[in-house]
């Protein structure tokens, strides 16, 4: 027995609504990656004022978004 899916077409709306996100999701990851660099720069003294160590960096922006 054949099964058969159907897909209603997608709308102009649905299609922008699809490239904003892909957009807001680009922004997004470059907006963590200047964080990631930002942070990766400062030394281990001032990551520590921060109540960061240099192993944190990486969970805290890009897993826990866990940076005040």
């Amino acid at each position: 027995m054949a099964y058969a899916t159907l897909h209603a077409p997608e709308t102009a709306h649905g299609t922008f609504f699809n490239l904003k996100s892909a957009i807001s999701s680009i922004f997004d990851t470059f907006g963590k990656v200047r964080q990631f660099e930002a942070l990766s720069a400062l030394s281990d003294a001032e990551l520590e004022e921060r109540g960061l160590k240099r192993s944190d960096i990486a969970r805290a922006i890009f897993l826990d978004n866990g940076l005040s």
